[in-house]
């Protein structure tokens, strides 16, 4: 493997399941929140947790930046094979060679080409909206985005370019609660004045994978006709839920996530709380590696973990599992009260 190969399969490789793993996170900290609601007065917000939007919009909004802009890479070398040279890449890895005198760096590379100066300042700067513009115009095909989903890139333009310094930059008049109103305003798009924040994040949680999978896509394609895996992404990681998940929105999966959670700790305590309750359920058949179980345990996250459940819950009779959750979490609670009287 060459060192234009390596560039494009590891180091944009690196960069593919860091953006999956910003955007789980990111939506991760929206249905952490127990406080989180949609408000139509806007002076409600300053009791908002603005670290709940900060974190949602941070995340989510460089993560489809830096998915824009691996794809941006790719098209541009598939369009200019002659700038994109694999020796030009070897200046980058290697340092100076012939008649160099400096070590390369992307930007050597896109000063070659035309419209250079455009260009540098797209990867440079933090504008998903110009990103997508500038993908559409290098191919059209690649990726087919709509109204709604631009303007949600729309929202974290908005945020990233306007707010994420919030109150450290005084040549703004932000207010105390700027992330929240942001956020809100987003949420009251979608809620169409229903104010069902389950059903508003399901609808928001759906665009997002969507999305998200229109990159991957895009990426993945553009890798393949190159020979290269940089669409590989880790097993056990939240990258793969968002990328390749089959859940239709992110909501879903980390509900599965929580309902995962209560499982592996009701499994474990079973025994015990079958010596002070009778008739409760059966826990979930589910085989887990120790090392996987131990990595869930300490994080509150691991696919392969969450997997085992999803399997051993479709190989049950469980049907119900909102009901099967409020009760096995019910039996938790009563046995950790228990225990500590």
């Amino acid at each position: 493997m060459n060192n234009k190969e390596q560039f494009f399969n590891f180091f944009l490789g690196r960069e593919l399941p860091v953006c999956g793993e910003l955007i789980y996170s990111g939506f991760e900290s929206l249905l952490n929140d127990p406080y989180l609601d949609i408000m139509d007065d806007d002076d409600n917000l300053i009791f908002a947790n603005n670290a709940t939007a900060f974190n949602f919009l941070i995340n989510t909004s460089v993560a489809f930046e830096r998915l824009g802009k691996i794809l941006i890479l790719f098209l541009l070398n598939e369009k200019n094979p002659d700038i994109f040279t694999n020796d030009m890449f070897d200046n980058i890895f290697d340092g100076p060679s012939g008649d160099s005198s400096e070590k390369a760096t992307i930007t050597t590379i896109l000063k070659k080409l035309t419209n250079s100066n455009r260009i540098i300042k797209l990867i440079h700067s933090h504008n998903n909206s110009s990103i997508v513009d500038f993908i559409r115009e290098l191919s059209p095909e690649s990726l087919i985005i709509e109204k709604s989903e631009l303007k949600l890139l729309s929202s974290f333009d908005d945020f990233y370019n306007n707010q994420r310094y919030g109150r450290f930059n005084p040549n703004q008049e932000n207010t105390f609660y700027e992330d929240s109103k942001i956020l809100n305003d987003l949420l009251k798009k979608i809620s169409h004045s229903q104010n069902i924040v389950e059903n508003t994040l399901r609808t928001l949680g759906e665009t997002i994978k969507q999305l998200s999978q229109k990159y991957y896509e895009a990426i993945s394609q553009k890798s393949i006709a190159m020979n290269l895996y940089t669409w590989a992404l880790p097993g056990d990681s939240s990258s793969m839920t968002v990328f390749l998940g089959e859940k239709k929105s992110l909501i879903d999966d980390l509900l599965l996530q929580r309902f995962s959670k209560n499982e592996i700790l009701y499994s474990l305590l079973y025994k015990e709380i079958n010596k002070i309750e009778s008739e409760i359920p059966d826990p979930l058949d589910i085989e887990i590696d120790d090392y996987f179980l131990q990595k869930f345990l300490n994080y509150n996250n691991n696919q392969y973990v969450i997997s085992s459940v999803q399997n051993a819950l479709a190989e049950s009779e469980v049907k119900h599992l909102e009901a099967r959750e409020k009760e096995i979490y019910q039996l938790i609670w009563s046995y950790y009260k228990n225990i500590s009287n």
